[in-house]
């Protein structure tokens, strides 16, 4: 089963990487006023908060990834509920910690609407967490049964 992590881990980052390297520098519409591919560099974090604190994000960022990977290392996790949702927080953590550390930035594109721009990674991680989320709430609520 681990094995099967890490090749997800590997898998979504480099496509995390290849779609980086494809969008700098451009701007692509979409769908007009809805979706389209804008290049920024993002030196915050969520929403570009923090954006003067790039050294203390790089910290706390491999502090979770380490303990992360430690978590994973050290357990003897055999649900693929857990290995997938934790696969998604660690791809999209390290593709976005590398960009921090090759840039000083993060690449973001993902412009829909209104919204602030964002990556696959931030979608990886957001997917992550989310399902993570369902599960902690569903083993709650069999525990409460």
């Amino acid at each position: 089963m681990k094995r099967f992590n890490y090749i997800l881990i590997i898998s979504l980052f480099i496509l995390d990487r290849i779609i980086k390297e494809a969008v700098k520098y451009k701007n692509i519409v979409l769908i007009a006023n809805i979706l389209s591919i804008s290049y920024v560099e993002n030196s915050g974090i969520a929403f570009g908060f923090m954006n003067r604190y790039n050294n203390n994000i790089i910290l706390i960022n491999l502090i979770l990834i380490i303990l992360l990977f430690i978590y994973l290392s050290g357990m003897n996790i055999t649900s693929r509920k857990d290995f997938i949702y934790s696969s998604f927080i660690l791809a999209g953590s390290i593709g976005n910690i590398i960009d921090r550390l090759f840039y000083g930035y993060v690449i973001d594109y993902i412009s829909i609407l209104d919204f602030p721009i964002f990556n696959l990674a931030d979608i990886y991680i957001v997917f992550g967490l989310l399902l993570l989320f369902i599960e902690i709430n569903r083993v709650g609520e069999c525990a409460n049964i």
